[in-house]
């Protein structure tokens, strides 16, 4: 089995035999080891072989293609479903084996898109090669390795097993910050203090280690002239530094001009890596020999500083990421090295700089050489199609978005702050409002736990699969379908479903969230008690459906009248699921964008799963229901 998911499988998609050498070696004592040292290079070889054939001949290598793979992904799917018992015999190596397959079968995925196609887009997940059991071995293993829990949960979560083994080999950054603290949603070890900040001073700084800002000290500590950044800011324009060394003067002097008058370069970077600072504090010399950092302490001037935010990032001529994680980087390491440094690094896990690097006409990492265009570690041309690259590349490529297409979505938001943190957590909406085309200065006046709320309000149209998402939800009237965070360090989702980055199909009213969902209507409210799974029986459709509580919802059960679905489930699929409870209905549309000349109105209550099974086992203790009404319906969820 082992060799017809690997060679055979290989064999199979391209068609043309491959040498035993390319996933066998002999080991120091002479036993034979799996190695997937020769993949890439053969099914490059392969793709470079098939370029010359014509495209009809081409489509119908991709048709073939994709059906083999398919046949492999139900093999693996059913061999999941007995708990990989066939590899047995292997013993401790079955994880290794189970994991090794899906990595050829991830490369080989990848590698059909040089491929043209005329079908609909056929969606390959490797998913089952990644049992429960064996993500906490990878958890063990990386963990025990120095990584951050929540970075493990977050490439776990990538769904790439390619990914994992990189990260595996790779190993964290040397010398890193510890992560002792942190939890697998949350990474406390860039969280700074503002109170008892210090500014840290340069490597090559004699006095790094003093920071105190007396006369005798050789690197004090400089600012800008407070009042009339106060006055900038205020009057609408955005504040620049210049450096200016004095002659005769042992500190430099900093020149406020407007950005009006000349371009500009912007800063981004993470405090905790010493660089952070208020207009009112200033940095230490040595420290804006190479930066200037502008946000004032005072609260009118802060909120419109914060408003401000967006532009200055969008109009500088380009943006500089400073991260000590990346500055040990080196240009001339492999492309997988930069992207997964750059994916883990400090500046990828904090709130505020997503906005400072989505809204960027130019974003340059400085690494431990020089610049480097994060453009120029999107992967292209051959590159395109090597394992991990693209999987790596992904969430980089998302922060590029703005600058090629020049629009974000809320799912792209979603997405991306996923793994993201803050020590400030009311920044959140201020912090993403500009790529929404949202003013913050219509969230600021609001309190921090209506900002979401308010910027829902403002959007007016979100994706409908909000209702699905895992995490808090607002107690708020109307809005017990909204998320409290999209972070899961402050309570988002960490997991299930990821919100739609193209759908704008739910329109947010004044009595709650409007939208069409298959709906499968209650005759009683459910559950009578417990947390138990129970049986739902359509007899409209003939339908039979086991109905449980998700992982993330172990609250104390909520009775539901009416389950939502995104779509109607197809026998054997197991679908996301919302339990809530009818308060009423009218015979006129939610909203003006309805169709629907009747809607019923709900309260969000539950997350559920819903698997649609062909058959009934005999359990007496599991509470089953008859529905005769199932069907699409326009409903309110307030």
């Amino acid at each position: 089995m082992q060799s017809l998911l690997t060679l055979g499988l290989m064999e199979a998609v391209m068609e043309r035999p491959v040498p035993e050498n390319v996933m066998i070696m002999q080991g120091q004592s002479g036993e034979l080891l799996m190695t997937n040292d020769g993949l890439d290079e053969t099914i490059q070889d392969w793709i470079n072989a098939m370029q010359h054939r014509g495209q009809d001949e081409l489509q119908t290598l991709r048709e073939r293609i994709d059906l083999n793979l398919t046949r492999a992904q139900a093999l693996l799917l059913a061999h999941f479903k007995a708990g990989f018992r066939v590899f047995d015999p292997l013993g401790d190596d079955v994880p290794s084996l189970v994991c090794f397959i899906g990595i050829v079968c991830e490369s080989l995925t990848q590698a059909r898109m040089a491929f043209p196609s005329n079908q609909p887009h056929l969606g390959l997940s490797w998913w089952m090669v990644l049992p429960k059991s064996y993500q906490e071995l990878i958890r063990r293993e990386m963990t025990e390795d120095g990584w951050c829990p929540s970075m493990v949960e977050y490439l776990i979560n990538l769904g790439s097993t390619s990914v994992l083994e990189y990260a595996c080999k790779a190993g964290p950054v040397e010398g890193g910050y510890s992560h002792e603290a942190c939890s697998p949603v949350s990474c406390a070890a860039y969280n700074v203090d503002p109170e008892n900040y210090i500014p840290k001073h340069t490597h090559s700084c004699m006095q790094k280690n003093i920071f105190s800002s007396g006369d005798e000290n050789d690197c004090g500590y400089c600012a800008a002239p407070l009042d009339q950044v106060k006055s900038l800011i205020l009057s609408g324009e955005k504040p620049v530094l210049t450096l200016c060394e004095v002659t005769g003067h042992r500190l430099p002097v900093l020149e406020l001009h407007k950005a009006s008058d000349f371009p500009y370069v912007a800063i981004s970077h993470v405090w905790a890596d010493g660089l952070g600072s208020t207009t009112e504090k200033g940095l230490p010399a040595c420290q804006l020999r190479r930066l200037a950092s502008l946000v004032s302490e005072e609260s009118q001037a802060r909120e419109q500083a914060i408003a401000m935010m967006a532009r200055i990032y969008q109009d500088a001529a380009a943006v500089l990421v400073l991260d000590s994680g990346l500055q040990i980087c080196r240009s001339d390491q492999h492309l997988g090295t930069k992207l997964l440094r750059t994916l883990t690094c400090g500046w990828m896990r904090r709130l505020w700089t997503l906005q400072e690097a989505a809204l960027s006409k130019e974003l340059h990492l400085v690494l431990a050489d020089g610049q480097c265009p994060l453009k120029a570690l999107i992967p292209h041309g051959s590159l395109y199609f090597q394992r991990p690259l693209l999987d790596l590349a992904a969430e980089l490529f998302r922060l590029t978005k703005w600058s090629t297409y020049g629009s974000y979505s809320l799912g792209d938001v979603a997405r991306a702050l996923t793994w993201r943190n803050t020590s400030k957590r009311s920044d959140e909406t201020l912090a993403v409002a500009g790529l929404l085309d949202v003013k913050p200065s219509i969230l600021t006046a609001m309190r921090p736990e209506e900002r979401i709320m308010r910027l829902m309000q403002v959007m007016g149209r979100v994706p409908r699969n909000v209702l699905f998402l895992h995490g808090k939800k607002l107690q708020l009237h109307g809005f017990s379908w909204a998320p409290t965070s999209f972070m899961a360090a402050h309570g988002g989702a960490a997991q299930g479903p990821l919100l739609s980055t193209s759908d704008t199909d739910a329109v947010v009213t004044p009595r709650g969230l409007a939208a069409t969902y298959f709906a499968l209507v209650l005759p009683r409210k459910m559950p009578k008690k417990g947390l138990n799974a129970w049986r739902l029986r359509d007899t409209k459709t003939g339908k039979l459906y086991l109905v449980a509580e998700t992982e993330s919802d172990k609250t104390e059960p909520n009775a539901c009248d009416l389950l939502l679905t995104p779509n109607d489930a197809s026998l054997g699929s197991v679908v996301s699921c919302v339990g809530a409870l009818i308060t009423g209905h009218v015979a006129e549309p939610a909203c003006e964008e309805s169709n629907s000349p009747y809607t019923v109105f709900c309260r969000f209550r539950r997350r559920l799963l819903l698997h649609c099974v062909t058959a009934f086992t005999n359990d007496s203790e599991v509470d089953e229901v008859e529905t005769p009404v199932s069907g699409k319906l326009s409903v309110c969820v307030g």
